[in-house]
C-alpha cells in the first residue's frame, strides 16, 4: 500500500514543471525563448508569488493540466481557468510584450517579475502607447 502511494507521489509532476508547461502552451504563438519562462519561474519563487496558491489550488492546477480528456469530469473548471489566467497574466506583465504594443512578430524579452506594489502604474492599453487611435 505504501509503495503505491510512493509511486504516485514520484510520478506526479512538480508545480513548477506544471506552470512551465502552462506558460509554454499559453505563449506558443509568440516568439519566446524558454529561458524567459525559466527566469520568470526563478523570480516568482524569489518573490514568493507561489504562496498565493495553496496546496489544494496547486493540486487542482496540476490535475487539470495533465488530465487530458478527463477534464470534463473534474469539478471547479472555472477556478482552474482563473488561476491559470493569473499565472499567465503575471508572466506577460513581466515581459516587454505590452510595451511593444502586443506585436506578436517581435521576440519577447523578460524584464523583471511584475509586482504592482513595487513598480509604477502602467496601463498597456493607454492612448500614449497607441497614438494612432487617439
Amino acid at each position: 500500500m505504501g509503495g503505491v502511494g510512493l509511486l504516485t507521489f514520484l510520478s506526479v509532476p512538480s508545480f513548477q514543471k506544471t506552470v512551465k508547461k502552462i506558460l509554454i502552451k499559453d505563449t506558443a504563438q509568440l516568439k519566446l525563448d524558454e529561458s524567459v519562462i525559466d527566469q520568470f519561474l526563478t523570480d516568482a519563487s524569489r518573490e514568493q508569488f507561489w504562496l498565493r496558491f495553496s496546496t489544494a489550488k496547486r493540486i487542482m492546477i496540476i490535475s487539470y493540466t495533465y488530465a487530458g480528456f478527463m477534464k470534463s469530469i473534474l469539478p471547479y473548471h472555472n477556478k482552474y481557468v482563473r488561476y491559470r489566467g493569473q499565472i499567465t497574466g503575471r508572466f506577460m506583465h513581466s515581459t516587454d510584450f505590452f510595451m511593444n504594443k502586443m506585436d506578436t512578430e517581435k521576440p519577447i524579452q523578460y524584464i523583471q517579475f511584475f509586482n504592482p506594489y513595487k513598480q509604477p502604474c502602467n496601463n498597456p492599453f493607454a492612448v500614449i502607447h497607441y497614438p494612432e487611435t487617439a
